[in-house]
């Protein structure tokens, strides 16, 4: 078995031991595998980002390896070190999802969204990595996680909004789908249109659903006024991410 097989085959439990840093619990605590988080340079050893929390969804803190139980494909595996992680410790890792349907052409509002989005780029760290994803008549992933700012220059100049068709819930699967290959436990999703979602084959709970099962947050902007509010927000909310709307192309920008 190859490690990319392994890494997908991990899970873990906090077994029933007493926990000093916490209020006794009744039952053993799931723990949600977030997503592979680095391998390392020796055979059979990756590090994942795990989150334990208790009942009412609190964080636990203050836990030790010997509280934690690994199998992987059934069989015991060994845990060398568990220890407490930060966002400062894992680079960033951001999927944009840009609607290129043809109303954002109005006005040179995608010029503006795309100029925003670049500006945006150069502000990441040199470890932060970004991937292009497009949606209009179809999804289409542009680009693998990359840090090569110049090949995300060039496919965004590349890009003309010429569709008929706007599958949002489309391009926002396949966003959540391309984030949970992220090799960093913090990596989010963020999405710009103009418009609401016109006939894709999968439904809003589809989409959302998938971002939820790789634990990434969908950020939505929404430009002009017919961005369906509502649902963009409804999907960061869903997600723990926030919407924000811009209503003319001035402020596309700021966002």
């Amino acid at each position: 078995m190859n490690l990319g097989s392994r890494i997908q085959l991990l899970a873990l439990l906090i077994l029933a031991l007493p926990l000093w840093s916490m209020a006794a619990v009744d039952a053993p605590l799931q723990l949600k595998i977030t997503r592979p988080a680095t391998v390392s340079g020796q055979q059979n050893q990756v590090r994942v980002i795990v989150t334990a929390k208790d009942h009412d969804g609190h964080a636990i803190k203050g836990l030790v390896s010997e509280q934690f139980g690994l199998e992987v494909d059934d069989v015991t595996a060994n845990i060398s070190k568990v220890e407490r992680t930060t966002s400062n410790d894992q680079p960033l890792a951001v999927v944009l999802a840009m609607d290129i349907s043809g109303s954002m052409a109005k006005d040179h509002a995608f010029d503006a969204a795309r100029n925003a989005a670049l500006a945006f780029i150069g502000r990441l760290g040199s470890a932060d990595r970004v991937s292009l994803t497009t949606f209009g008549d179809s999804a289409k992933q542009l680009t693998d996680f990359t840090s090569d700012r110049a090949e995300i220059r060039q496919v965004f100049g590349a890009l003309k909004a010429a569709d008929q068709r706007t599958l949002l819930y489309e391009g926002i699967f396949k966003a959540a789908e391309e984030a949970a290959q992220a090799s960093t436990g913090k990596v989010v999703v963020i999405v710009l249109t103009d418009g609401k979602d016109e006939g894709s084959s999968i439904t809003l709970e589809d989409a959302t659903g998938k971002a939820l099962a790789s634990a990434v947050p969908v950020y939505t902007l929404g430009f002009g006024p017919q961005a369906d509010e509502k649902i963009l927000r409804r999907i960061s909310e869903l997600t723990g991410a926030e919407y924000r709307h811009a209503p003319t192309v001035a402020e596309l920008p700021a966002l």
